[in-house]
């Protein structure tokens, strides 16, 4: 296939910030040094919502699916307890995003009945990735 790079730079398109996010992606994979980690443990599938969370290389990627379905406080178990903090966020504005997430959070974890949780705010259609601080 041939690829049209000049498309980024029309105006009319949003091209632009499909590029922002592809780079944005792989400066954090390179970062994170994700491609050389083990794989990937699944930590929730939720069916109802949409939502996929799964841990890779110590980071949280967590996607919500759904066209509608905005989950304030959507809860999920994760492996290490701590804080976390964004450090990818699809909704950001420069990515054709809404900017309903403020990346400048820490999501701090909870422990009930003996395993850790974190709270998060997954609007639709948005993927983020946790790294704990």
């Amino acid at each position: 296939a041939r690829r049209q790079w000049n498309l980024q730079e029309h105006p009319d398109l949003r091209y632009k910030q499909l590029y922002n996010f592809g780079a944005a992606m792989v400066q954090m994979a390179n970062d994170e040094k994700i491609v050389g980690s083990l794989p990937a443990q699944q930590l929730n599938m939720d069916e109802d919502n949409k939502a996929v969370i799964f841990e890779r290389n110590n980071l949280i990627f967590a996607f919500n699916f759904s066209p509608t379905n905005s989950v304030p406080d959507y809860r999920f178990k994760v492996p290490v307890p701590g804080k976390y903090k964004i450090i990818l966020n699809s909704d950001k504005g420069e990515f054709g995003g809404h900017d309903r997430i403020d990346d400048e959070m820490t999501y701090p974890t909870v422990a009930l009945f003996g395993e850790h949780f974190l709270s998060v705010y997954l609007p639709s259609r948005v993927a983020i990735v946790l790294k704990k601080v």
